[in-house]
């Protein structure tokens, strides 16, 4: 009688681990595939502190998100100059440095843990894209 019960108590951990992984598998793909992750991690402190060159037209803060290239980076500020008052050999606008998520984890459905912080300095761009 023992036996059986042995039997019958790993059948039902086999088919709970089972029954587990599938769903932790599609929870994550549905997830991933929809966009809808929300990095919950507090951002590290800026790596370090650059003046915004002077010369700007505007400037306005980019949400925290999901960029083009899919990677989670943190609110950040970007100015926008007129390429005419000499800064296009340069670019028409700056990106004021910020934290980049590259890697996470997903500790509840639709919010992550970001488990690699990677820090974009500052830099002009040629183009103004903002996803």
């Amino acid at each position: 009688m023992k036996r059986i019960h042995i039997y019958l108590t790993m059948l039902l951990v086999g088919f709970i681990s089972t029954f587990t992984l599938c769903y932790a598998q599609e929870q994550e793909s549905y997830v991933n595939d929809q966009g809808q992750t929300v990095i919950v991690t507090t951002v590290p402190a800026p790596k370090e502190t650059v003046v915004i060159p002077q010369g700007y037209i505007s400037c306005f803060m980019v949400p925290a998100g999901w960029n083009y290239q899919n990677i989670w980076v943190a609110e950040h500020k970007v100015c926008q100059y007129n390429p005419n008052n000499g800064t296009a050999a340069q670019g028409v606008a700056w990106v004021d440095g910020y934290w980049a998520c590259t890697q996470y984890k997903n500790v509840q459905p639709q919010q992550g843990e970001c488990t690699a912080w990677q820090w974009q300095a500052g830099h002009w761009v040629k183009t103004l894209n903002v996803y």
